[in-house]
């Protein structure tokens, strides 16, 4: 079956294109890791999700409902997919892009309910609450509203939702993952935007740790392999801060205000920098040579947290930059309810779309190339007993 595939991608670079969504192929073992282990991980039976004939399976952005329905963007036909993973039923939200009732430009959803799903457009800031028929129920502008110093949105972050930088509303309190914008004076140059419904206001936090350099240096961080920031939500309801060149974990209360840093650590030296380049080329090379840390989730069925990592490729021939790309190697760290190493796994062969990840009872799903385009593929992997 042959499909038209368009993917919107609009703010990233061809690197990130290569690097979020066709993935990177992991080493060659699928062992542990060699360093202390105490847990380690194996590989269970993979998921196919099937398709129909107007869906892809190439995708930017995923959410999975009460753990058992997978909800992801279909660029083709500008709509969100809804699979029942218990049953295999599909159902579909309609995104209109004409009349009274469009949203254009979405690159990121948070699904409450069917009366509630809120979108997320890049380029305006604007977040928009639709029903499951696509009927438009309200929409902010954030970037038409100003702060408490008078600062308007594009000068602070920069959102981007991406499946491990979810768009997440929680009691009115909407939070957008991304990476900073232009330092202001007074102002966090930071990695999360945090807009509050009733209030009407929104504020930014998380702000890059020392490894990023001063204010005026962050920037100059490649800004979709270092820049671009992942969370997740603790039990306790703080975010979990992945900054990918830091070694370090970082906690945000949402409800105190308090930030915590918990070292969370590969087993080998990391020694991640800033490189300034002056070219495309010179970018791939960076991100091919240097460890990155690129997300963090939590399994609340096993209470513990997966750390994903990229380690570097010593020699090769920047020419063949996408291959490259797609075979930086792939470890799963997995870190205990206080954020300490207690066991790492490599990931066998394939290419992963490592931005695609999802937790249930069954294991850590990762997305992967399907050679089926009636199915979305996912391989799994679980604690070893």
């Amino acid at each position: 079956m042959h499909k038209t595939i368009k993917i919107r991608l609009a703010g990233l670079c061809i690197l990130a294109a290569i690097i979020m969504l066709h993935g990177c192929k992991g080493g060659s073992t699928g062992d542990s890791a060699d360093h202390r282990d105490s847990l380690t991980m194996e590989e269970s039976d993979m998921l196919l999700v099937p398709l129909d004939s107007s869906t892809t399976q190439v995708t930017s952005y995923m959410q999975l409902i009460d753990d058992s329905v997978l909800a992801f963007f279909n660029e083709p036909n500008y709509d969100i997919v809804l699979n029942n993973l218990n049953n295999g039923t599909t159902t579909k939200v309609t995104i209109h892009r004409d009349g009274p009732d469009a949203v254009n430009g979405v690159t990121g959803f948070c699904y409450v309910s069917p009366d509630s799903i809120w979108l997320y457009e890049q380029w305006g800031r604007d977040i928009t609450l639709i029903d499951s028929n696509g009927n438009k129920k309200g929409h902010v502008r954030m970037s038409a509203i100003n702060d408490s110093l008078g600062n308007r949105l594009k000068y602070a972050v920069s959102p981007y939702p991406l499946t491990i930088s979810p768009y997440t509303v929680k009691n009115g309190i909407h939070y957008l993952q991304g990476m900073n914008g232009r330092a202001v004076e007074g102002q966090i140059p930071g990695s999360t935007l945090i807009y509050d419904e009733k209030a009407g206001n929104w504020k930014t936090e998380n702000a890059y740790p020392s490894v990023y350099g001063a204010n005026d240096e962050i920037s100059e961080w490649n800004p979709f392999g270092f820049r671009q920031t992942q969370y997740t939500f603790t039990p306790d309801g703080e975010m979990l801060i992945n900054y990918p060149a830091s070694d370090s974990l970082y906690t945000y209360n949402p409800m105190t205000g308090e930030h915590r840093t918990y070292n969370a650590a590969y087993s080998k030296p990391t020694n991640i920098h800033l490189v300034k380049v002056n070219s495309l080329e010179e970018s791939y090379a960076d991100y091919l040579k240097q460890y990155c840390y690129t997300s963090i989730h939590y399994d609340k069925f096993n209470d513990v947290y997966y750390r994903i990592i990229r380690t570097p490729i010593e020699d090769f021939d920047i020419t063949k930059y996408r291959e490259l790309l797609q075979t930086k190697p792939v470890v799963i760290i997995i870190l205990n309810k206080d954020f300490k190493n207690i066991g790492e796994y490599s990931l066998p062969d394939d290419k992963y779309n490592h931005g695609n990840i999802f937790i249930n009872k069954n294991g850590l799903h990762i997305n992967v190339v399907s050679d089926d385009d009636d199915f979305m593929k996912f391989r799994v992997f679980r604690i070893k007993e």
